[in-house]
């Protein structure tokens, strides 16, 4: 799970470093369903949405890019809230905290804390109608409710990553000093 507006690069650099730790502790590279790469491409995106459930069913773990414009994107918001409605655990989720500054990171926190559908958009009126219809079946407090459970496991991730930076910049600043 990702979102189109968040930076790129840095979720690129984050999905590498997953999947080198992955490789180093299961001694095998991981298996990663990518909906742009791995969807089929002669579908509607309306299509795609009636197929989530059957692809976040047929998974082990759930892997989030977790960004500031994540929770922005209703496709991306939906995707968390099947993920939980069809019996996936916390445990099985994996988030990665993607921000290209201290800001970001903490702007990620507290849009999940803030988040309501209604402020989610999806790409098409089409889309939106679809998701719509589908958290109104699952009510709009149900809905947000599911989305701001992921907080503590976001505000976990983004704390370590913090620290990280932290870390690296006293390293950096000690080198410079005895240098």
């Amino acid at each position: 799970v990702h979102s189109w507006d968040d930076d790129g690069e840095t979720k690129l650099r984050a999905l590498s470093r997953w999947a080198r730790a992955f490789a180093e502790k299961h001694g095998r590279r991981p298996n990663v369903w990518l909906d742009e790469l791995c969807g089929d491409a002669s579908l509607e995106a309306c299509e795609h949405i009636e197929r989530m459930t059957v692809h976040l069913a047929c998974s082990d773990q759930l892997l989030v890019l977790w960004g500031p414009t994540l929770v922005d994107r209703l496709w991306a918001a939906m995707e968390l809230y099947v993920w939980r409605a069809i019996g996936g655990s916390f445990d099985d989720v994996e988030v990665l905290a993607v921000g290209r500054d201290v800001r970001e990171l903490k702007l990620t926190v507290s849009s999940i804390d803030a988040f309501h559908c209604i402020y989610a958009h999806a790409r098409t009126p089409l889309e939106d109608d679809r998701f719509l219809r589908a958290i109104e079946l699952a009510t709009v407090q149900g809905f947000n409710e599911t989305v701001r459970a992921y907080l503590p496991r976001v505000t976990a991730e983004v704390e370590r990553s913090l620290a990280a930076k932290r870390a690296l910049t006293s390293i950096a600043i000690a080198e410079g000093i005895s240098q």
